[in-house]
């Protein structure tokens, strides 16, 4: 009789454990689809606090960085990337070594962005949105030579085109290769779904050339005759700022 009690109080606890983690996965999925990162937060932190698991606080991480809190995403890292012994092991200590470096980029701090970014390098190797990201990071830095470099080869370990392609455009803009940044641009243009920022860059490319017809028949349909004479001279007078450039 008692062996038949403790076995039913097995049963029961296993049960409750069972429809907790179902909850959790069930409401996961929703908010993950929806971006739902209010509510993320807090279901991430739950589930940290009843037991500690690196899969979960990479997720709460990468959730406070897309929620605008880098500060936060630094600070849910730390038993991860921590330099004296990392909780996290192979390709959870590159996942937390780079969302590191994004917050570090998103705050700033280019010098230990790079750092933390090289870091993940060194451990894997031909990780092409950590290439993508040390572009960036270079590009920041006007260490273009570097940045070619990088943004190249998350291209030939097939990172995403339009993310790559448009970065590499910009960098070439950032450079005054305007007729190069354009072709790029052009064969995005014809090849993919209509990007906002590629558009964005391509106006940028054309109006450095002067290219005001171009510049006119995009715009044509939103704006006044005026309103993109404006708009043009601003284009042709900006410096190319370096948020241009995109992580994917």
């Amino acid at each position: 009789m008692y062996k038949n009690y403790l076995l039913l109080v097995f049963l029961l606890l296993s049960g409750c454990q069972s429809n907790q983690l179902q909850s959790f996965e069930s409401q996961e999925i929703i908010l993950v689809k929806i971006n739902d990162y209010k509510q993320l937060i807090p279901l991430y932190k739950q589930q940290l606090s009843r037991e500690d698991n690196n899969e979960i606080r990479l997720k709460l991480a990468d959730t406070y960085l897309k929620s605008g809190d880098p500060e936060s995403t630094l600070f849910t890292l730390q038993p991860l990337t921590a330099p004296v012994k990392p909780t996290a092991q192979g390709r959870e200590h590159v996942q937390a070594l780079m969302l590191q470096a994004y917050a570090q980029y998103e705050l700033g701090t280019l010098d230990t962005a790079l750092n933390s970014a090289l870091a993940a390098n060194e451990i894997q190797v031909n990780e092409p949105e950590n290439e993508n990201l040390l572009g960036m990071i270079y590009v920041s830095q006007h260490s273009y030579i570097q940045a070619r470099h990088f943004f190249n080869l998350a291209r030939s370990h097939f990172y995403d085109d339009i993310t790559i392609q448009n970065n590499l455009a910009v960098l070439d803009i950032i450079e005054g290769k305007y007729e190069q940044s354009i072709q790029r641009l052009l064969l995005l243009q014809k090849s993919s779904v209509a990007d906002p920022q590629v558009t964005a860059n391509l106006l940028l490319a054309m109006a450095k050339l002067n290219n005001f017809s171009y510049v006119r028949s995009v715009l044509t349909p939103k704006y006044s005759d005026a309103e993109i004479l404006d708009m043009y001279q601003i284009l042709r007078d900006l410096k190319p700022a370096m948020q241009q450039v995109n992580d994917a």
